[in-house]
């Protein structure tokens, strides 16, 4: 066969070779979405003083961790402080009970926003995306409608060198949180999580349809915190005057997982274009001279 011939043959090899490389390559995988299913008795409760505020609870769903806790902007009307507060598990999901609210009766047990501002923040043990999240509405007692759930949002990450686990690093979060005694407003929190918080609008109702759907998608920044509350932004500009009571059902959220390292199917099409190159500059060779 004459040379030119072999060389075109074993360029063409080398092409189908380094097609199969190309083709058998690891790409990034796709996002795992994970829900997590907030109401009932799953999960476990720690870390709480005497009266139970500063509780942390912990859910895993397919593997993934996530810990929950509770905040109340208290110190009266006047919503001062920013301080733990019992977070309560109930059949209808996760509600918080602030320092300002006693036993928690009267509806005051859900996340709200009559008088104080209540938080839930949840630390994920990864990165993550938020996606949704499920609530129930609960009679706000006395406005008309007298259900509603609009909600105030944030995203972003937390770090602490000093956490070495995901337990210890909760701990910071809540400790960190809690710290200022002078935050007058929402503004620290915008400042510590994607620079500012999102609202999510509900029409309020008299007859609610439990459970609802809130998409969370989007929030602009991802990270290992997301925080929901009742809308912190009642009664201004553009939100109703309509109490918020609500407790939150379920969360759902992605992350990316480690792309996969190289097969070795595409290992071996590397290896069969090396040896393509190399046959084919040889070829070459003969041919020049």
């Amino acid at each position: 066969m004459p040379s030119h011939i072999r060389a075109r043959g074993t360029i063409t090899a080398v092409a189908l070779s380094i097609a199969l490389a190309i083709g058998l390559a690891p790409s990034q995988a796709d996002a795992i979405s994970v829900e997590w299913n907030l109401a009932g008795s799953s999960g476990t409760s720690c870390c709480a003083d005497g009266s139970g505020d500063g509780n942390i609870r912990t859910f895993t769903a397919n593997g993934n961790t996530v810990k929950v806790m509770g905040f109340g902007k208290t110190s009266g009307s006047s919503n001062l402080e920013l301080r733990t507060a019992e977070l309560g598990q109930y059949s209808g999901g996760l509600g918080v009970t602030d320092q300002d609210e006693g036993s928690g009766g009267s509806n005051s047990h859900t996340v709200d926003n009559r008088d104080q501002l209540n938080f839930v923040v949840f630390l994920f043990d990864k990165p993550m995306d938020a996606e949704s999240m499920v609530m129930n509405l609960f009679d706000n007692q006395g406005n008309n409608p007298d259900h509603d759930g609009d909600i105030s949002a944030w995203a972003g990450n937390y770090s602490d060198a000093g956490a070495g686990t995901h337990s210890a690093l909760a701990l910071s979060l809540r400790d960190n949180l809690a710290a200022d005694s002078n935050n007058t407003d929402v503004a620290r929190l915008d400042s510590l999580f994607g620079g500012s918080h999102q609202s999510f609008s509900f029409t309020a109702v008299n007859s609610p349809s439990n459970p609802y759907a809130v998409n969370l998608g989007s929030l602009s920044n991802g990270g290992n915190v997301l925080i929901i509350a009742a809308d912190v932004d009642r009664n201004t500009s553009g939100h109703d005057s309509v109490f918020d009571y609500f407790k939150v059902k379920s969360i759902t959220a992605s992350y990316q997982p480690p792309v996969p390292g190289p097969a070795p199917a595409f290992l071996l099409g590397l290896g069969l274009a090396g040896v393509g190159l190399v046959c084919a500059r040889r070829s070459r060779r003969r041919l020049a001279s």
